[in-house]
């Protein structure tokens, strides 16, 4: 089976994460954009939006990954890095 189509996952987690930001959503959400500095979340917001992520692509993000922190770095991830983990974390063949 194949893997993902980034641009896909890419576009669904664009569109989640500004449903999940509200009004609070900038006019324009890149792959470079840090979650913390440029969309005032914190690692908490990064829970709460993995359980949203988790039933948008019907896969689970582990409880102890969090798609907006790069445990490894000990800081925020971008936008891309975020969609690189959702596109790691579906089933081939999914979404």
């Amino acid at each position: 089976m194949n893997a993902p189509d980034r641009n896909k996952v890419r576009d669904v987690f664009l569109t989640t994460l500004r449903e999940f930001l509200g009004e609070n959503a900038p006019a324009e959400i890149t792959e470079t954009t840090d979650p913390f500095k440029d969309l005032g979340l914190d690692s908490e917001d990064g829970v709460e939006f993995a359980c949203v992520l988790s039933e948008k692509f019907g896969c689970k993000v582990p409880d102890e990954v969090n798609p907006l922190v790069d445990d490894a770095g000990q800081c925020s991830r971008l936008v891309g890095g975020a969609i690189d983990l959702m596109c790691a974390l579906i089933p081939k063949g999914g979404s």
